[in-house]
């Protein structure tokens, strides 16, 4: 099956929504942390 590319547009409406839905993530999530690429490298994977 070969590769396409995928064309896609998105309005200013709808990434302003996609922003801000991730910023009301991250304020639902104040837990969460940022791994440094050691950390990434040193955590198991799930198979």
């Amino acid at each position: 099956m070969p590769y396409r590319n995928t064309d896609a547009s998105l309005s200013p409406a709808d990434a302003k929504a996609v922003k801000d839905a991730f910023d009301t993530v991250l304020r639902k999530l104040p837990f969460l942390i940022n791994l440094t690429p050691q950390e990434r490298k040193n955590t198991l994977k799930a198979q």
